[in-house]
């Protein structure tokens, strides 16, 4: 017979299955004084947090306005909307660009990727499309390029109804109602649509 016995585990040799946790035992007040500090700088960061309903964000967009008055939205956009989305698509980092093109009127949307400088892709737009200019054909406005930001967004939106004429009720609002509401302390624009 075989007098093998089996091996007796030694006490001594313990299997470290946990390491972070038998560190954090054994070392009590160390792992203490990191909590406090982590503690103690997360309250420093939150009461220097600079806490706003709407936050200076500037969304990376551009937006080209083109107005053609009295042509039909076909026409405008194989005369206008297509030529200037040639161009405007050749500017660095531009991530997609969009269009919509109504009866006199075309919208170029451009969507750059984050981190670029909207000053210097407004101005390559310019530049770009004032090399097409005199190949858009005569009537044209000149293109509007426009920064899309939180701050120019309408913080109050009204809807009037009253008078049949839709020409009297504008020509109303825009006589007595707007005036009196730009006079008001903190508005900075009001504009009348219809």
């Amino acid at each position: 017979m075989n007098n093998m016995t089996e091996k007796e585990p030694n006490p001594d040799k313990r299997v470290k299955i946990f390491p972070l946790v038998e560190f954090s035992v054994s070392r009590r007040v160390s792992i203490t004084m990191l909590i406090l500090i982590v503690m103690v700088f997360g309250i420093l960061s939150l009461t220097r947090l600079p806490l706003d309903m709407l936050p200076d964000i500037t969304f990376p967009m551009v937006t080209v306005v083109t107005r053609y008055e009295g042509v039909a939205p076909e026409e405008i956009e194989r005369m206008v909307t297509v030529p200037l989305e040639g161009v405007i698509a050749s500017v660095n980092r531009v991530k997609k660009v969009s269009s919509q093109s109504l009866e006199g009127y075309s919208s170029i949307s451009v969507e750059f990727e984050w981190g670029t400088d909207l000053d210097y892709a407004a101005q390559d737009i310019k530049d770009n499309i004032a090399q097409i200019k005199n190949f858009l054909p005569e009537g044209v406005k000149e293109p509007m390029v426009f920064k899309f930001s939180l701050s120019q967004m309408p913080v109050l939106m009204v809807g009037v109804t009253g008078i049949e004429d839709a020409y009297k009720l504008k020509k109303l609002l825009e006589d007595n109602v707007r005036e009196r509401l730009q006079r008001l302390d903190g508005v900075a624009q009001v504009l009348v649509y219809g």
